[in-house]
């Protein structure tokens, strides 16, 4: 989850899906790009804050899904040297992932309404 935290800030930086080949399944690198619109042209100062809640066991298809809260809103600044924000947007999300020749990579996210993330901490880490 962290190198895919860290991976959707490097898409919202570059413009460029590509950075998060390595940690996503190839349907979820198209996943990828729809979920980074919203911020792009702006600048993440560090990966996407992240917290994990909990961690199914995978199902019959080996998907795990992954329940977190994500800092969805307001991380992303007007430019590297221009640290405006928009307002603060937290939300939980389940993020289905894969095991592949032993690595798990992302497949996709979608919100969470039956979750919330209430007293849930989101630290931040910086580049």
């Amino acid at each position: 989850m962290n190198a895919w935290a860290k991976a959707f800030g490097k898409v919202v930086n570059t413009g460029d899906v590509d950075a998060a080949r390595s940690v996503v399944t190839p349907g979820g690198l198209d996943r990828m790009d729809h979920y980074t619109r919203r911020d792009r042209g702006r600048w993440f100062p560090g990966p996407l804050p992240a917290t994990v809640t909990s961690v199914a066991a995978p199902d019959e298809e080996g998907i795990r899904l992954v329940k977190a809260c994500i800092w969805k809103g307001g991380w992303s600044q007007v430019s590297e040297k221009d640290p405006s924000t928009e307002y603060r947007e937290i939300a939980p999300v389940v993020i289905g992932i894969v095991e592949n020749d032993g690595t798990w990579l992302v497949d996709g996210m979608a919100d969470d309404p039956d979750s919330t993330c209430a007293g849930v901490k989101i630290p931040t880490r910086h580049w």
